[in-house]
């Protein structure tokens, strides 16, 4: 078992809201879905106040070979032996550190634009708990970001979806 995976199991037993933070649901009317009109799709499945986010969204095509380890967004695992721990980092075990490098994302949202079995095989996502989602067109997984994920290896055909960061809005 990963450190990652292994702190994500004892993350989900010490915060049972990082669970509850996760739901998973479906968009209509997906071909009208673009870049430029996420913020409103967002307001309509009323995950969160998205007022308090700066949200940023990005298309991702992925083809077949690629895969994602497990993984914190916008974290990475990084080693040092002071027992010191800085505002951006979260301790995993006695070595190893996530740290964050800039913004700390608060949660994740996956949109599906193309579905397992259909357009490609392999590519599924999988939380720390052995959850494995199997995307379909259309489909919507909402996270906390610092929940561990990783995406399993893409075996055949072309996976898409947009991937979109909610961001606490620094106050002035």
């Amino acid at each position: 078992m990963s450190i990652l995976q292994n702190y994500g199991i004892n993350l989900l037993i010490e915060n049972k809201s990082i669970l509850q933070d996760r739901k998973i649901g479906f968009i209509h009317n997906l071909e009208s879905l673009c870049l430029e009109n996420i913020d409103k799709f967002i307001k309509n499945l009323n995950l969160v106040d998205i007022e308090k986010y700066d949200i940023i969204a990005t298309l991702k095509t992925h083809n077949q070979g690629f895969f994602m380890k497990w993984h914190v967004d916008d974290a990475q695992i990084i080693k040092h032996k002071k027992e010191i721990e800085f505002d951006n980092q979260i301790k995993l075990n006695q070595k190893h550190y996530l740290n964050y490098s800039e913004m700390v994302p608060e949660y994740t949202l996956i949109i599906y634009l193309s579905t397992y079995q259909v357009d490609f095989t392999g590519g599924t996502l999988q939380f720390s708990d052995d959850t494995i989602i199997d995307p379909q067109k259309g489909m919507y997984v909402f996270f906390n970001s610092k929940e561990p994920h990783r995406l399993n290896i893409i075996r055949s055909g072309i996976r898409s979806n947009y991937l979109i960061k909610f961001y606490p809005k620094i106050s002035k």
